[in-house]
């Protein structure tokens, strides 16, 4: 609320009554200024409160947890996975290694490939992740928070296997294609870094 401070009509007349509105308007004028301070206190709080619900941890203090440990989780895994039929043709094996997010709730979200071997391998891995049950959730400062989680998936082989030449000559190329991709993204970072030290050390 907008309040006049100069009222010179009034304290001309009445001196009395305006030394009375003077003094009521300061104290209506204090009130507001704790009023303003505590919803600005209150939105701080919020917006803090917001930020570390959307942040990201990936060492909190305590980790989250697949129900049972990690006993569990390996055997939730072997059980779960079915070797997808296109794989088996093409001889495909070796560790899809995935990335995903673990809520606050123990939710499993915002699952990625981080390392491919075969796309029909990282599509079991994927599905596989997405149905598991809630995890325990990580913590820091004595709150459930989002924690980024990194985890290998081990494909191998049955014992047994028919392999289609083929497949498995296609396979092995994009196993060099998905190779020469890291190879050039790891050089490709080691001379954005060595260029950032370059500017770092030049003189302003």
């Amino acid at each position: 609320m907008k309040i006049t401070t100069t009222l010179i009509a009034m304290l001309l007349a009445w001196p009395l009554m305006g030394q009375a509105a003077i003094g009521s308007m300061a104290v209506e004028e204090n009130r507001n200024a704790t009023a303003v301070k505590a919803d600005t206190t209150t939105t701080d709080t919020n917006q803090q409160k917001a930020t570390d619900e959307k942040k990201i941890f990936s060492n909190p203090e305590t980790m989250p947890q697949f129900p049972g440990g990690t006993k569990a989780l390996a055997k939730y895994l072997s059980t779960k996975i079915k070797y997808p039929q296109e794989a088996r043709k093409a001889g495909a094996q070796g560790r899809v290694i995935l990335s995903f997010i673990v809520g606050a709730d123990g939710s499993i979200s915002n699952v990625k490939t981080l390392k491919s071997v075969h796309p029909a391998l990282d599509a079991e891995a994927i599905r596989v992740i997405k149905a598991m049950p809630k995890w325990t959730p990580g913590r820091q400062n004595g709150k459930n928070v989002r924690v980024k989680y990194t985890i290998p998936v081990n494909f191998k082989m049955p014992t047994g296997t028919i392999v289609d030449p083929q497949a498995y000559k296609a396979w092995k190329e994009y196993m060099k294609a998905q190779s020469d991709s890291i190879k050039a993204a790891r050089q490709q970072r080691a001379a954005n870094s060595k260029k950032a030290a370059k500017q770092a050390a030049e003189p302003k």
